[in-house]
């Protein structure tokens, strides 16, 4: 669920990301005929975030991180297979290489499998993340 909550959080980022290049580049950015800079700055997104800091803005908010085996941030040599191959496969296998992770041992999707990488609630954060927060400061603030 916090992976799903990740997803939705990164997806609202990508959007207000692209709507606000679309404006400040007077249209250049997410046009009829701008896809390989769109594709670019998508996967940009993904692999620059993943790959130094373990987590995209909504892995972040769900309070999880991405790690290699040893327990590790990616680094760039993990997060460009994992981001594009991995889940360009599972995108077109019809989304089981993201169902995969519901009935997986340690909780991998294709891409994680492919890439060597985990998913795990990252040791500092409260869960689940950001959400979580927000909720408890408003069951807070009913009780005064």
């Amino acid at each position: 669920m916090l992976r799903l909550y990740a997803a939705a959080v990164d997806f609202s980022v990508i959007i207000v990301l692209f709507i606000t290049l679309h404006m400040v580049t007077s249209g250049r950015v997410a046009a009829a005929d701008a896809a390989p800079q769109d594709i670019f700055i998508f996967f940009g997104y993904f692999i620059v975030t993943t790959g130094i800091l373990g987590q995209t803005a909504g892995k972040f908010a769900a309070g999880i991180i991405v790690v290699d085996r040893e327990g590790r941030v990616p680094g760039l040599p993990l997060a460009i297979p994992r981001e594009m191959l991995g889940k360009f496969v599972s995108v077109v296998t019809l989304g089981i290489g993201f169902a995969w992770i519901l009935y997986d041992h340690d909780r991998q999707g294709l891409h994680d499998k492919i890439a060597g990488t985990y998913v795990v609630k990252k040791s500092d954060a409260g869960v689940p993340g950001m959400l979580g927060r927000i909720l408890r400061r408003e069951n807070r603030d009913e009780r005064k």
